[in-house]
């Protein structure tokens, strides 16, 4: 398993990936939220997709999901968005 669960392959591709195409046309700017361990894999991976538009919070500590996107409020609330969407795509034991 990569460092970054978000990157772990389904169906040959990172789980990441299948979020960044599927929302890709829709969203003008992604948050995501990783590991102090995963951050830099999956900032490097997503910029070699998207480009900078992007931001890059770290959960310090894994606790929970509810914690983890709170942290997207600061980029939320700096974003001028009519929309914000919230997804996720690991969910880990």
């Amino acid at each position: 398993m990569p460092e970054a669960q978000v990157l772990a392959h389904v169906a040959g591709r990172p789980m990441l990936d299948h979020l960044l195409d599927l929302y890709s046309e829709a969203i003008e700017r992604f948050v995501v939220i990783a590991s102090p361990q995963g951050l830099a894999l999956v900032t490097g991976h997503v910029r070699g997709r998207i480009g900078n538009t992007s931001s890059w919070p770290s959960q310090q500590e894994p606790t929970g999901m509810l914690d983890a996107i709170l942290l997207a409020g600061s980029a939320r609330r700096t974003a001028t968005a009519g929309r914000v969407w919230i997804t996720w795509c690991d969910q880990w034991p």
